[in-house]
């Protein structure tokens, strides 16, 4: 495990270990807490990728998230997220195949049926995993030539989640706080445990 905590040395890395692996499909897994910069990473990233005239695409793990109405509202992170149908897809990926990842709306947390993604696919080049479990889904993992932890410190990530909770989704203060306070017991403590599984933490506050 590396620790990187700028973004040149995460970058310098990757590409480093890109060109030195004799495969079509590189694949990097990028997990961490919600709201610590894992999405803004992966734009920074794939932004890179491309001046190098590298091809990406990039599998949003968040896709894969059950809708509000198929919770009870008791379920662990493991299970809001769909890890069966994520298996399937990323199998689809890696045999060179094209998928049509599910649409769902962080704002109303439910899975639109009417939309789909735009269809993903690629031969050669980069696919980049995103999410919060990204380094919890273990039949899949074996596939990353590269795992990365995006950390950030707590206060940082806990004014960002309250952010997004009452400006984005327009919840109360103290709705908010509730389901703040509900995940770092169970969520947090589960996706802080996937760090040892990484080859890279990055550290850098973007």
């Amino acid at each position: 495990m590396k620790n990187c905590n700028t973004f040149e040395c995460l970058l310098e890395n990757l590409i480093s270990e890109y060109k030195s692996f004799e495969t079509n499909l590189y694949f990097v897994f990028i997990g961490g807490c919600s709201r610590s910069g894992k999405t803004t990473l992966v734009k920074m990233l794939c932004s890179e990728f491309h001046e190098r005239n590298i091809e990406s695409i990039v599998f949003s793990l968040d896709n894969y998230l059950l809708g509000i109405k198929e919770r009870s509202g008791k379920e662990t992170v493991r299970e809001r997220y769909n890890y069966k149908q994520i298996e399937l897809d990323l199998q689809k990926i890696k045999q060179g195949d094209k998928i049509s990842p599910p649409f769902y709306d962080a704002k109303t947390r439910s899975v639109l049926k009417s939309k789909k993604q735009s269809p993903l696919f690629i031969k050669k080049g980069i696919c980049v995993v995103e999410g919060v479990v990204a380094l919890d889904l273990l039949k899949v993992n074996e596939w990353a030539m590269t795992r990365v932890f995006v950390e950030v410190e707590d206060n940082i990530r806990l004014n960002r989640l309250n952010e997004f909770y009452t400006e984005f989704k327009g919840l109360s203060h103290k709705e908010a706080k509730r389901i703040i306070d509900e995940r770092e017991i169970e969520e947090v403590s589960t996706v802080k445990e996937t760090k040892k599984n990484a080859d890279y933490i990055f550290s850098e506050n973007i």
